[in-house]
């Protein structure tokens, strides 16, 4: 197994048994997971933020649109 690995985990774990490098590699593998998982999440909401702001952008302009010009009542 070490035969496989970079030079860095190689000397890491060269003095470990199997399970104990077993288990390391598990947790390094776990620990990249949860760190692409979080990533992941924050520009998935990236993008909704981005959705929202254009949403936004857009019922504004069309409230503009649609709003009266003169909102004074004439009185006789």
């Amino acid at each position: 197994m070490l035969s496989t690995m970079v030079p860095e985990h190689h000397k890491d774990m060269e003095h470990m048994e199997a399970y104990d490098m077993a288990m390391m590699l598990k947790e390094m593998f776990q620990q990249q997971a949860r760190q692409e998982r979080q990533e992941k999440g924050l520009k998935e909401k990236a993008k909704g933020r981005d959705k929202v702001a254009k949403a936004v952008v857009t019922i504004t302009k069309l409230v503009a649109k649609v709003k009266p010009k003169d909102t004074s009542i004439s009185q006789s």
